[in-house]
């Protein structure tokens, strides 16, 4: 639905047929958030059938300091229901849709604050008006990460847990994380370009020793076995306080091309396996990927290769969107690395999701 959003109101609410009645949803669009790509094509046409759906592309500075309306007066909604439409947005994009005037809401609530590829203006005028304990997860692109995170004092970001960098190729970035986020226990790398785990590789072990969650997402990985199936000698020294590590490939082509130096059918699988290898501590792995290349992932010996190697390892899953317990060969098969697993260490738990 386009047009003026007081016209989506009279749409939405005041049809003489009541079956065309619907709710209204404002969506909000940027075009260089990471989870945009996932949002439309996952849900964006339920929505569409199901609601009278307002865009608001905020991509652009200027339009996304041009309020559409003034939200929670003409909504009327009340300071509760406000708070509760906060927790699915970033503080940044809340204060773009409900103006400063939710501040005060904000500060007498309990809700800790994400913020998610803010703007200078933002991060010059209006972060320092929250209470910076109320900061606890920040998402920021590699390439405006110097630039963006001198913009305010480094006290800012004290209380900060999570932390979610995009496209991360300068390992240099990894060493100013202990001074901005001293208290940082989750750490996350967004790809929208191919990974490269001999890069990877270089920093792991630069990571800060607070970090216990470590997640990679990305759509399709370089192939690192140019000369030979040497990853794992690549690491000068193993991460040793990394206990979970998260792998999501769920957005990757619907098969991965076997471009590999050295023709290995499951290259980025074993790739992912031999990554894990650098963390000595890690008790959970899970690798999320699409129901196409679900069977890549079930080779036996890297598995057992890897419980043996990694004697904390408890718990080890594979996730897909669909389900895929009605498949006889991936059932037989999970179970037969299970009976496998539990040859080398009883206590090992493996499953599909």
């Amino acid at each position: 639905m386009f047009g003026p959003l007081q016209d989506t109101f009279k749409l939405a609410f005041n049809s003489p047929i009541i079956g065309k009645r619907r709710p209204l949803l404002l969506y909000i669009h940027h075009d260089n958030r990471t989870s945009n790509q996932i949002f439309c094509s996952e849900i964006i046409d339920y929505l569409c059938k199901n609601f009278i759906v307002w865009p608001w592309d905020i991509t652009d500075e200027l339009n996304r300091n041009a309020y559409p309306i003034d939200f929670p007066r003409k909504t009327g909604l009340s300071g509760e229901i406000i708070l509760l439409i906060a927790e699915y947005l970033s503080l940044n994009d809340t204060i773009t849709i409900f103006s400063t005037d939710i501040l005060r809401l904000l500060q007498k609530s309990k809700r800790k604050l994400p913020i998610i590829e803010p703007s200078d203006i933002f991060m010059k005028t209006l972060i320092k008006k929250i209470n910076y304990e109320k900061i606890v997860s920040l998402h920021i692109k590699a390439t405006s990460f110097n630039s963006t995170i001198k913009l305010v004092p480094s006290y800012i970001f004290n209380n900060v847990q999570s932390f979610t960098l995009v496209n991360l190729e300068d390992k240099n970035q990894i060493n100013q994380f202990k001074k901005y986020f001293p208290n940082l226990i989750r750490l996350s790398f967004y790809y929208d370009i191919p990974v490269d785990f001999c890069v990877l590789c270089r920093i792991i072990n630069q990571i800060p020793s607070s970090v216990k969650r470590f997640e990679i997402h990305c759509r399709h990985i370089h192939c690192p076995h140019r000369n030979g199936r040497q990853l794992i000698t690549r690491i000068n020294q193993t991460n040793d306080t990394v206990e979970y590590f998260l792998f999501n490939m769920v957005h990757s082509f619907k098969t991965l091309i076997n471009n590999c130096f050295q023709g290995y059918n499951t290259c980025f699988f074993i790739s992912i396996i031999d990554f894990i290898k650098s963390m000595s501590s890690v008790q959970d792995v899970r690798l999320i990927i699409n129901e196409y290349n679900m069977k890549k992932c079930l080779d036996i010996n890297e598995w057992k290769n890897l419980v043996d190697m990694r004697r904390q390892l408890k718990n080890m899953t594979l996730q897909t969107v669909r389900r895929m317990s009605q498949d006889i060969q991936i059932t037989e098969k999970v179970r037969e690395i299970q009976k496998e697993l539990s040859t080398v260490r009883q206590t090992i738990e493996f499953q599909v999701i």
